[in-house]
């Protein structure tokens, strides 16, 4: 072991064991004076933890240190005072929906982040999220995380937590993002039910339809991104930001803009074709057409009723059939239906006054 290896693991001192194998520890940083967490890791998961280290989030411990020291792999990672989901349900019981949702998306939030990498996180459990003392849910341990490889047939390591590790993890396929998928539908449902899905699932509003899809047996009929199981579960707690950037004004608006709140390239581009039609008509209505006022505020309505507010009210059908009471339940088809009910409804009440 060199000198500057020797010093850089010098100054942190044994604390207590954090796992039963020893391999990690809470130390204290002599010269920084701070607690941190420090693990002994192979080599594969060295790599991984390399590739994460440079990841400013939140919602995941922050990479301080990767040391490699003669046959030791060694992470230093930041630590993170709170409680475990699954601690402050065996203490406190269920959690409610909004506060579920709230934390699932901050766990979201980092899986953005790791599947960005092509990283598979493959553990997340409720022992493995943490409630900080900001009231943030922070996903631990990438011990058993891997590197996606679409060329593999299964999994060559099963590894997992029973009731909340997708099926391929058991070498049934290999595992990609949509491993991480099922077990955010599972771990959902645990702080609602305080139970696995193999026992219980979750049915008293519409977020059993997220629950379900994420925990398909097939990883096809599964959500295909975590972004896309973010905007569906996000619909049951419409105040929370879902964003890295929510603390720029732009981005929030952004975000709640219809067309742009899932990131995906072809509803973008309708978006912004719509958007355009309907701001040029507008142009066009109050500089360029002689009529009262009162027939240029219609005219603008009804334009926006055609092409602005379909895009609006399909894309957040979800949130506003929570708010109807009998339709809150519907699953998603027959909830579509009803929104297009809904909307012409409105369409055919206001062309009769027009």
């Amino acid at each position: 072991m060199d000198y500057f290896t020797e010093y850089k693991l010098s100054k942190y001192k044994e604390i207590e064991p954090l796992s039963d194998k020893g391999t990690t520890v809470l130390v204290y940083d002599t010269v920084e004076r701070q607690l941190f967490v420090k693990k002994v890791v192979n080599e594969k998961i060295y790599k991984i933890y390399k590739k994460i280290s440079d990841i400013e989030c939140k919602y995941m411990p922050k990479i301080i240190d990767t040391i490699k020291a003669e046959d030791e792999y060694i992470i230093i990672e930041e630590f993170i005072k709170g409680d475990s989901v699954d601690y402050l349900i065996k203490q406190n019981g269920v959690f409610s929906e909004e506060k579920a949702v709230s934390y699932i998306i901050d766990i979201g939030e980092a899986l953005k982040q790791i599947h960005g990498r092509n990283i598979v996180h493959r553990d997340i459990t409720p022992n493995n999220v943490i409630i900080d003392e900001n009231d943030r849910a922070v996903l631990l341990d990438f011990d058993i995380a891997r590197m996606e490889d679409k060329s593999e047939s299964r999994d060559t390591t099963l590894l997992g937590t029973a009731g909340f590790a997708s099926p391929e993890q058991y070498g049934f396929a290999p595992t990609d993002t949509r491993g991480d998928i099922f077990s955010m539908g599972a771990l959902l449902n645990f702080m609602l039910t305080g139970d696995v899905v193999q026992k219980k699932i979750y049915t008293k509003t519409g977020l059993y339809n997220v629950i379900s899809k994420s925990i398909q047996i097939d990883p096809e009929k599964r959500y295909r991104r975590i972004e896309e199981f973010i905007i569906d579960v996000s619909a049951y707690c419409p105040e929370k930001i879902v964003t890295e950037k929510n603390s720029k004004f732009l981005y929030k608006i952004a975000y709640h803009l219809p067309g742009f709140r899932t990131n995906i390239i072809y509803k973008k581009v309708i978006a912004i074709i719509l958007y355009f039609v309907f701001l040029w008509n507008t142009y066009n209505t109050i500089f360029y057409r002689e009529v009262y006022f009162k027939e240029k505020f219609n005219e603008i309505f009804f334009v926006f009723l055609l092409f602005i507010f379909p895009m609006w009210f399909f894309g957040a059908r979800g949130r506003i059939m929570k708010k109807i009471p009998m339709l809150r339940e519907l699953k998603p088809i027959p909830r579509f239906i009803a929104a297009a009910v809904l909307y012409f409804f409105l369409l055919l009440i206001f062309s009769t006054t027009y």
